[in-house]
């Protein structure tokens, strides 16, 4: 079951206690149940529903959906690709995740559960946006 933000009211996403460990710059509760708040305007990143809160200050990495307009945020977690790398592999011509894999030399690790903040593959969220530079930077 999902709780609320308690900073924005916008529904949390439960992640696995090994991601928030990962990322935060101080120590955790052991057994602790983290949320992650979807809210990309929302400073809170986690929060346990019994009152533990995480902000963007608090983690090693910066959060791609929370910070859109960062050119050198990660999209990608396990390559790692920034937003900055994609967009020149875009405008010179990739349209896929390989092909930008190929131009940027990036190699995926498959660490996503500890360095990506949602817990999850970084896949989707890499090909979203392909998609949104791909209009941005049509190929010829």
């Amino acid at each position: 079951m999902s709780h609320a933000c308690p900073e924005c009211g916008f529904k949390g996403k439960r992640v696995p206690l090994e991601t928030v460990q990962a990322l935060a710059t101080r120590p955790l509760e052991a057994e602790a149940s983290y949320e992650l708040c979807l809210n990309p305007s929302c400073d809170l990143v986690y929060f346990k529903p019994e009152g533990a809160r995480l902000f963007k200050s608090d983690l090693k990495v910066k959060v791609w959906f929370k910070e859109p307009d960062d050119p050198d945020c990660p999209v990608c977690y396990c390559s790692p690709l920034t937003r900055r790398q994609i967009r020149s592999a875009v405008s010179r011509g990739a349209q896929t995740i390989e092909e930008v894999r190929q131009l940027t030399g990036a190699l995926r690790t498959g660490f996503c559960r500890t360095e990506n903040p949602t817990g999850m593959c970084c896949h989707r969220a890499l090909e979203q946006e392909i998609a949104r530079l791909s209009a941005a930077y049509p190929s010829p």
